[in-house]
């Protein structure tokens, strides 16, 4: 099985696992427990992963020169 999990998948599930009721309205992600137990053929994930880096508040920025909005990069990645 091949799926896309993002780190704001991890508080969710570990509030899942503790037997917690998070309001989803507070927070993103899914619930990865639904994706370890689904069987062949039952397809419900993300269709892309999004990763961005922002370096604008460490040294780099400075040190580069760069502008706030130069320092920011993002990345989708898909399975196609």
């Amino acid at each position: 099985m091949e799926e896309f999990i993002e780190a704001v998948d991890v508080p969710l599930t570990l509030s899942e696992v503790a037997g917690g009721k998070p309001l989803p309205e507070r927070i993103e992600g899914y619930f990865l427990l639904h994706f370890l137990r689904q069987k062949d053929g039952d397809t419900s994930s993300r269709d892309a992963a999004i990763r961005e880096i922002n370096f604008s508040s460490c040294g780099f920025r400075a040190r580069l020169g760069l502008d706030l909005h130069e320092c920011c990069a993002y990345m989708i990645k898909t399975f196609a």
